[in-house]
């Protein structure tokens, strides 16, 4: 039996406290050490790495967030499962893009911390419903925008490039050297095209897919 050494970050005592007091009772589970914020667990990576480490991703001194984009560049072979109340898309984006393995929610039982952590230590990566679904979701937002952004022309992408810089229709009038109101017609359709309600949609993805050098 293969023995994980785990290492525990997060700020909140009880929860840290109880959530070895689970672990522990796992028989090929050994917690090295507990972190109380960010800083905390860098020092504690350095004293002992970990196999894997369970990450809270609001944490003092250094957000969980910031210590796995560290932690993934100093110790690569150090797997992360982050540990949050929070199952957005943005929290679990922003762990997974800065080197998070997997995302796992606090209320989860204690059956699938156990579970996920032996799959990622044995399969090097952790299947997660939660992720994957939120992974497809922005896969699929990504196709609708290259979709979206092959039907421009040049010219109406010279023309988010110019409402992305913050610039009125007349102003816009005055570079292109076209009138005022053919410029508005010009950007009522492409937001017909992008199926945009407003230019802040537009400025949005003008910067979104590149098209803005602002």
């Amino acid at each position: 039996m293969n023995i994980i050494n785990v290492g525990i970050a997060d700020d909140h005592r009880l929860f840290r406290k109880g959530l070895i007091a689970l672990l522990s009772t796992y028989d090929d589970i050994n917690i090295i050490w507990e972190a109380v914020d960010g800083k905390d667990l860098l020092e504690k990576v350095e004293e002992n790495k970990p196999d894997i480490i369970l990450v809270d991703i609001n944490m003092p001194k250094l957000s969980g967030i910031d210590a796995t984009r560290r932690l993934t560049y100093l110790h690569p072979g150090i797997k992360i499962i982050a540990l949050s109340m929070y199952e957005d898309e943005g929290h679990i984006l922003a762990m997974m893009n800065n080197g998070a393995r997997g995302y796992l929610i606090k209320d989860s039982e204690p059956s699938e911390i156990y579970i996920s952590i032996v799959d990622l230590y044995n399969r090097g990566y952790l299947n997660s419903s939660l992720v994957s679904n939120t992974l497809t979701h922005k896969k699929t937002e990504e196709n609708i925008d290259g979709i979206l952004f092959a039907t421009l022309t040049d010219r109406e992408k010279e023309y988010l490039n110019l409402i992305a810089k913050g610039l009125s229709s007349r102003q816009m009038s005055d570079i292109t050297k076209l009138s005022a109101r053919t410029i508005e017609g010009h950007i009522e359709k492409i937001m017909v095209k992008l199926e945009a309600k407003n230019r802040i949609q537009l400025v949005k993805f003008a910067i979104k897919n590149g098209i803005a050098d602002v």
